[in-house]
């Protein structure tokens, strides 16, 4: 009685790796690969279940240390068994900074002038959807941040 147990929790096991291989470091190495001319500094690996009912939307937060006067560069990248694209919103204590969505259209990158030492929360969810993906954090020089023109 005890091996058809054994055998069932094993087939799942087995099953439930085949079908998350796709969100592994090919995928970070793609999305890395995709923008030029910025310098790598950290991946964020996003891993999201699917929402039950009458419980919030599945989300990934995120904390990371941004400096004064540095341009960032978010590159967003799927997973291809993904359904649904990652949304991506940048926050402190008490703003939004913005995201990957603006006047409802939907990119796969953005960039941040970073115009405060602090640090900001990444909030990665997928509409409820299960889905894997990256996120890659990149910087993409530097500005001058007594100029008044920006």
């Amino acid at each position: 009685m005890k091996w058809p147990v054994a055998f069932l929790v094993l087939y799942f096991s087995i099953t439930n790796f085949s079908s998350n291989a796709q969100c592994n470091n090919e995928l970070i190495v793609n999305c890395i690969s995709q923008k030029q001319n910025v310098t790598y500094l950290k991946e964020f690996i996003i891993r999201l279940p699917k929402a039950r009912k009458k419980k919030q939307d599945p989300r990934a937060l995120f904390s990371v240390m941004l400096n004064k006067g540095t341009n960032y560069h978010f590159n967003i990248c799927n997973d291809t068994l993904n359904t649904q694209n990652i949304i991506l919103k940048l926050y402190d204590d008490f703003k939004s900074y913005g995201g990957n969505i603006r006047d409802e259209k939907e990119y796969f990158s953005f960039d941040f002038k970073c115009r405060k030492t602090q640090v900001y929360y990444l909030v990665v969810t997928y509409n409820g959807n299960e889905g894997c993906g990256v996120v890659i954090l990149s910087h993409a020089g530097t500005f001058n941040i007594y100029d008044r023109s920006l």
